[in-house]
């Protein structure tokens, strides 16, 4: 059987990825990258397992209909683990601000917000 909950395996998984919960360090940590820095051209793009929601798309993630290829000016979000990760939750520091829900707690110490930019 199939152990990715996702029915379209083709799509990204961050939704999977949690904040680390109180007394956690996270194991993984946000990566922004600009496509224009990539240097790929439009059927790269194209073949890449990550789309974005169409303007005026529902915002159905399980319908492949909705979603078109990225493009030279986006932005990807990816999440990259700190060390080899096997068999267990992926946390990540959310760094959320405002008000914020009774779960979520700061993360503290060396990994406190860090995420990597290019």
């Amino acid at each position: 059987p199939n152990p990715n909950p996702n029915p379209n395996p083709d799509l990204p998984l961050a939704h999977m990825a949690n904040h680390a919960p109180e007394g956690t360090q996270p194991n993984a940590v946000f990566c922004e990258l600009k496509c224009e820095d990539l240097g790929l051209s439009e059927a790269e793009r194209a073949a890449l397992p990550v789309r974005r929601l169409k303007e005026g798309a529902a915002d159905n993630w399980a319908d492949e209909a909705c979603y078109e290829p990225i493009g030279a000016t986006d932005r990807l979000l990816v999440i990259a683990s700190l060390r080899p990760l096997q068999d267990e939750e992926v946390f990540l520091d959310y760094a959320a601000t405002g008000t914020l829900p009774g779960w979520y707690t700061k993360v503290t110490g060396p990994l406190a917000g860090l995420k990597v930019v290019t």
